[in-house]
């Protein structure tokens, strides 16, 4: 039985290496979450803040929401997460770790509000909702 060289086994383990290289930043950033656009509201039955997708989905919102008003159209970063903090709520939830933007017209073509231009966005709503 013929055993493999040095020199195959050296390419085989760098062959292996640069795939695993090339694989590690999409694994790190695997859970590190996704954007999601719409309208918020309030449930009158479980006072759960909603989001409604512009696919019609309907997301429960939970985390960093402080200073979100209703009928806000918003771009939020975060995850998605089983419950929420409202009432007990114990279904499939999104926790926003971060507000993007709130947008201005239906259009996105204008904000109120945006990450890249206006800062943290609790000092923003301190600011201007009084929050």
């Amino acid at each position: 039985m013929k055993l493999p060289s040095h020199k195959k086994i050296a390419l085989g383990l760098g062959a292996l290496l640069l795939v695993a290289g090339l694989a590690l930043p999409f694994t790190l950033h695997a859970d590190d979450g996704m954007a999601t656009d719409g309208y918020l509201s309030w449930d009158e039955n479980s006072d759960c803040l909603l989001m409604k997708e512009h696919d019609g989905r309907v997301r429960v919102l939970t985390g960093a929401v402080d200073g979100l008003d209703e009928d806000d159209h918003v771009r939020l970063w975060g995850r998605a997460v089983r419950g929420a903090e409202c009432n007990d709520y114990d279904g499939p939830a999104y926790e926003v770790t971060e507000v993007l933007t709130i947008w201005g017209n239906d259009k996105h073509s204008t904000t109120y509000y945006d990450h890249e231009t206006d800062g943290s966005f609790q000092r923003w709503a301190q600011r201007n909702r009084g929050e």
